[in-house]
């Protein structure tokens, strides 16, 4: 079980990589920007290639279209 903080909230997680990350928080096919440990990901990123460690910090910011 790894601690990380995500959008500055402690949390714990089993999960091994950012991609089974962002489905189980229903995220993948929608527009974002995803921030770890301060550096901004490229958005064509391979996301099973980004494994989560134990203390990441992880921030990811929605892109919604309206006025």
């Amino acid at each position: 079980m790894k601690k990380i903080i995500y959008q500055n909230v402690e949390v714990k997680t089993d999960l091994e990589n950012l991609e089974e990350f962002l489905s189980g928080k229903n995220l993948l096919g929608k527009k974002f920007v995803i921030e770890i440990n301060n550096i901004i990901l490229q958005k064509d990123i391979d996301y099973k290639n980004i494994k989560i460690n134990n203390n990441d910090i992880i921030n990811i910011f929605l892109i919604v279209s309206g006025g």
